[in-house]
Formats: C-alpha cells, structure tokens, sequence
C-alpha cells in the first residue's frame, strides 16, 4: 500500500500538529502530483522535464512520485479524488465531522 494512503501516516501527521484540511491538502495535491506523473510518463517526458512541469524540484520527492506513479492507474486516482473531494465538501457543508471523515475516508482507500 502506497504510503500516503497508510492509516498510520494520517495519525502521525494528526499528531505532529497537522490540521484535518492539511492532511486533506496533501493528500490531494498528492493524488494531483500522481496523476500529472502517469500522464507525463505516457507521452514518454523524461523525468527531469516531469519534474519542472508539476513543479518538484527536490529530486528526491520527485524520484518517489515516479515510482509511486507505477502503483496507480488514473481511474484508480480520480477514484480517490473524487472521494477526497467528497470528504471535504461533506465536512465543510457540516455533514460530517472533520476527524471522522478523513478516518473513514483513510481506511476505506486502504482497504481498497
């Protein structure tokens, strides 16, 4: 499993003092990052020119966006966006706690 879809990730950056909509941030800009990867890698961009166009310029974040990428399909990510999108829309419109929706949001994308 893909380490920003771990359940023990979410408690460590809950504990570290990151709010629920900066876990939500990163997960999104995560699964935005994966994406732009597949569809650079499918039009063969070389990783340097990946890297300048979703705009990492650590070579080692980039490094593991590219190997993360290879775990994923873009159906899979605009599945988990879709349901990221659903988390915050359910939490900002008071539908759901806060804490309980990225919880069930983290253990129903780990189960998957």
């Amino acid at each position: 499993m893909p380490i920003f879809l771990k359940p023990s990730t979410q408690y460590i950056l809950l504990s570290g003092g990151e709010t629920i909509h900066g876990v939500l941030r990163m997960l999104s800009r995560q699964v935005r990052l994966l994406i732009l990867t597949i569809d650079l890698r499918a039009q063969l961009v070389n990783q340097e020119e990946i890297g300048k166009r979703i705009g990492l310029t650590n070579s080692w974040a980039l490094d593991k966006t590219i190997r993360q990428s290879s775990n994923f399909n873009i159906e899979q990510l605009a599945n988990i966006h879709r349901r990221l999108l659903a988390a915050d829309l359910a939490i900002k419109k008071g539908e759901m706690d806060d804490r309980l929706a990225v919880e069930i949001l983290v253990a129903e994308l780990s189960a998957a």
